[in-house]
């Protein structure tokens, strides 16, 4: 094996897999299911919202769409400004899983409110953590591997995270056809931010640049 500028490639100049990096790499792997834990909490509540609403609370369909607008509106302001925190802090990792641990209890928290006026005060707030998370993570992706897979690296794990988003609307309505209970619809939500909050704990964040970036020295003796 030699470096160069850096990088490590193998003894016939070619580079590594780019499949094969990110398939190896721990931490990635960890942050992806971190992020689909997220979006089942995000996607799961977009999806099924209104439903829940109008059918749990008996909510009119144009309040239950305002709830919701509420909801995706506030990541226009959510997402710069933790974007900011998390380059304030020197760390994405420790805010995404402080986040995404608030998104879960305020789940579960909206899950036992049953009046408007209390779901248009939680709404945004619910909001502001639903989409806090994701700036985070994605910033934490190019610190995980080399700077020749950064683009197959967000690729393939925005696409793990989307395959929350078609898993999660089956999940919740059976959950709620099963229970016929709001708070359980909204439980079962909770979930997935629960355990990208755990995973997401385990995860090296600079670990892969250091790696790539600060090789052992060889051993230069003869």
């Amino acid at each position: 094996m030699a470096e160069h500028g850096g990088r490590v490639q193998s003894g016939d100049g070619k580079r590594p897999s780019a499949w094969k990096t990110l398939t190896t790499n721990r931490d990635l792997m960890l942050l992806s299911l971190a992020g689909f834990g997220g979006f089942w909490g995000t996607y799961g509540f977009v999806t099924w919202s209104n439903a829940l609403h109008i059918k749990g609370h008996g909510v009119s369909g144009t309040t239950a769409g305002f709830i919701v607008a509420i909801f995706a509106g506030v990541a226009v302001v959510s997402k710069p400004l933790i974007g900011m925190l998390g380059d304030r802090v020197g760390s994405a990792r420790k805010p995404a899983i402080v986040i995404l641990a608030l998104f879960a209890v305020i789940l579960i928290f909206f899950g036992t409110l049953d009046n408007v006026p209390a779901l248009l005060i939680a709404a945004p707030i619910l909001g502001l953590v639903g989409y806090g998370y994701l700036p985070l993570i994605v910033a934490m992706i190019p610190r995980l591997v080399s700077s020749e897979v950064t683009g197959t690296a967000a690729g393939a794990s925005n696409a793990f995270w989307q395959i929350a988003s078609t898993l999660v609307p089956l999940a919740i309505g059976a959950a709620f056809s099963a229970t016929g209970s709001f708070l359980a619809a909204f439980t079962a939500l909770a979930v997935g931010p629960i355990i990208g909050a755990a995973v997401l704990y385990f995860v090296n964040e600079d670990g892969g640049n250091r790696a790539i970036e600060e090789p052992e020295p060889s051993d230069t003796t003869t």
